[in-house]
């Protein structure tokens, strides 16, 4: 559910006001530091720091929130997922006919099938 935050100041600073039903559902925008990911302009991604704290600095914000995303949308709707099917693959090899491959690779405990 998109938000509308509004542009304010806290003291010197400047400052986005949540509304109450954001942070309602959001705990975690409550309170404490963030860190803030332009990702696009006009478009900026704003991560709660306690939540990430752990993740490398390698990590890319953008897919973090996205699996983030996905992990929250198939809690709330398990309905929705559903198996890849052969018509879901078909044409996958195609896809991938240039991408260099050496099945010798260590890939750490992933096995290629």
């Amino acid at each position: 559910m998109p938000y509308t935050l509004r542009a304010t100041t806290s003291g010197k600073q400047h400052a986005l006001a949540m509304p109450k039903g954001f942070v309602e559902e959001n705990p975690e925008f409550a309170q404490g530091r963030f860190s803030a990911h332009v990702v696009a302009p006009g478009h900026v991604l704003i991560s709660a720091d306690a939540t990430v704290a752990d993740d490398s600095d390698q990590d890319d914000p953008v897919v973090g929130a996205y699996l983030a995303f996905l992990d929250q949308e198939m809690q709330r709707r398990p309905d929705r997922i559903s198996p890849l099917t052969h018509g879901d693959v078909a044409g996958l090899d195609s896809l991938l006919a240039d991408v260099e491959l050496s099945r010798d690779e260590d890939l750490g405990d992933f096995t290629l099938p």
